[in-house]
């Protein structure tokens, strides 16, 4: 009973870590850059057609773990 709300736990931290803007920019070292920051500097200088890449990419690594979450009739897993 205990393994589904685990699974769903873990599905929704994985995904608001993967979109963090705010601990990314203090917790990064120099010169490292992640999605989210990519994103947001591109973004905040104007140039979107260089910020959609990783934008895309952002929402892409969060489908298929929506997809498992999300599925029609899935089973627990073992």
């Amino acid at each position: 009973m205990l393994r589904g709300g685990m699974i769903s736990a873990w599905v929704l931290v994985f995904i608001d870590t993967l979109k963090e803007l705010p601990a990314t920019l203090i917790l990064r070292p120099t010169g490292f850059d992640t999605l989210p920051v990519r994103i947001w500097i591109e973004a905040s200088e104007e140039m979107l057609e260089l910020a959609a890449p990783a934008a895309l990419m952002l929402v892409v690594g969060t489908l298929p773990v929506l997809w498992l979450l999300m599925r029609p009739g899935h089973r627990e897993l073992p």
